[in-house]
């Protein structure tokens, strides 16, 4: 029994043993675990304050880009207002200077028509005695060409005895001959402003008529005209510029032709006189 009981009371402190030391143990690894757990929990904790740190810097910087864009926004709409403002205020200074512009030209338009009708009643008023006029006027001009072709006629005679006498000298006349020859050297084609200043002075500027109202007429084209206010014949007007007769002949009637299609009104002056 002694033996028993001190194989149980050995096997009861061997237990009490074990069981402290299991405790100590269990006591050991739960704190341990504990331990564990509290820096679990602390990085856990620290790991939600980065992440809600993150979170808040992610959505500020989302709220920032947001601003920052609708500003962005605003700033070009309030470009555009500005830009549209701008233009809607030149676009009214134009139309309040073309308004301006617009009555000036009314009152100008109005002063114009005015004058205009002035005027229009102060022609009627000549015209009505114009036309009596001009039916004077055609008649004594008709008088006036025949009249001064007929003193002209004299000097073409004169040219054409000059020119057939020429050929041979028994049949010339000195006295005609020299005449002539006279008469000629003012005919020359250096002296054609002379002989234009001649005819000016005889036919109430019909020269300088003609070249205002024919600007694009050649020199040798006027010098023929010349020829034909003085009443030359073809033979002599082709033998003084170097042209055959059929030459003569076209020139004349284009000439004539060119005359006609003048809007002038010296048209009928032209015509007569270059006949």
């Amino acid at each position: 029994m002694t033996y028993l009981e001190q194989s149980l009371s050995d096997r009861n402190s061997e237990v009490l043993e074990t069981v402290g030391q299991s405790v100590a143990l269990a006591q050991s690894d739960y704190y341990e675990d504990k331990s564990l757990l509290l820096d679990r929990d602390r990085k856990i904790q620290r790991q939600m304050k980065w992440i809600i740190a993150l979170i808040g810097l992610f959505t500020m910087i989302f709220a920032l880009s947001i601003h920052s864009k609708h500003r962005k926004e605003l700033q070009h709409r309030l470009e555009e207002m500005i830009t549209l403002n701008d233009e809607v205020n030149q676009r009214l200074n134009e139309s309040l200077l073309c308004e301006a512009e617009h009555l000036r030209s009314i009152d100008s338009l109005k002063s114009a028509n005015e004058l205009a009708e002035k005027n229009i009643q102060t022609l009627s008023e000549k015209l009505s005695s114009a036309a009596e006029k001009e039916q004077v006027l055609m008649g004594l001009r008709a008088k006036f060409v025949q009249v001064n072709k007929q003193q002209y006629s004299q000097l073409n005679n004169l040219c054409r005895r000059y020119f057939e006498s020429s050929k041979s000298s028994k049949e010339s006349d000195d006295q005609i001959y020299a005449e002539v020859k006279k008469i000629l050297a003012i005919l020359d084609e250096p002296n054609q402003k002379d002989l234009e200043s001649m005819l000016d002075d005889n036919l109430d500027g019909i020269m300088t008529k003609l070249r205002a109202e024919m600007p694009n007429t050649t020199e040798r084209d006027f010098r023929f005209i010349t020829f034909l206010i003085l009443g030359f014949d073809t033979k002599t007007i082709a033998r003084m510029m170097g042209y055959n007769v059929s030459t003569v002949y076209t020139k004349r009637h284009n000439i004539k032709d060119k005359i006609l299609r003048l809007d002038s009104v010296h048209q009928a002056l032209f015509s007569e006189l270059i006949s």
